[in-house]
């Protein structure tokens, strides 16, 4: 089924699957490590290092991979930056600020969620803050809500 579109899919999605029913995966794929590098010259000060965070080479072969096979399936709104190879922080930020100084000006509702992936396996609620507008259905506040 999937392996007639995607030779390797059935074998990611037995891995993926199998990690959501035990509620646990493989303690290399959780793992990570932050390490330090230089921004400027002067190393002296603490503005001019910033921290990466360093994981498995599995992982990042695992998330690569997903994130490309979903791209070919999913159509995403050009909002959704998650899947995308954008330059990075610094638009992702200005393309929100954008997205919410529009609603506030169009007096349109928004809802911004803050989720804890942490908590992201199957039997438990995302931990969630909500900022919310008068205007925002209600099923979407229980969806967020949890």
């Amino acid at each position: 089924m999937l392996g007639d579109v995607d030779k390797h899919g059935e074998i990611m999605a037995s891995l993926t699957s199998a990690g959501c029913i035990n509620e646990e995966s493989s303690v290399v794929l959780q793992s990570a490590r932050t390490v330090l590098l230089p921004k400027k010259k002067d190393p002296t000060k603490m503005t001019n290092w910033r921290g990466i965070s360093i994981c498995s080479a599995i992982r990042r072969c695992i998330s690569k991979a997903l994130c490309h096979r979903l791209n070919t399936y999913v159509d995403l709104s050009e909002h959704q930056n998650g899947f995308r190879r954008l330059p990075g922080l610094l638009e992702n930020v200005a393309r929100l600020q954008g997205i919410l100084t529009a609603s506030v000006d169009e007096e349109r509702g928004s809802v911004v969620a803050f989720l804890d992936i942490n908590l992201a396996k199957p039997s438990t609620t995302w931990g969630t803050n909500i900022w919310k507008r008068p205007s925002v259905p209600s099923p979407f506040e229980r969806i967020f809500a949890g």
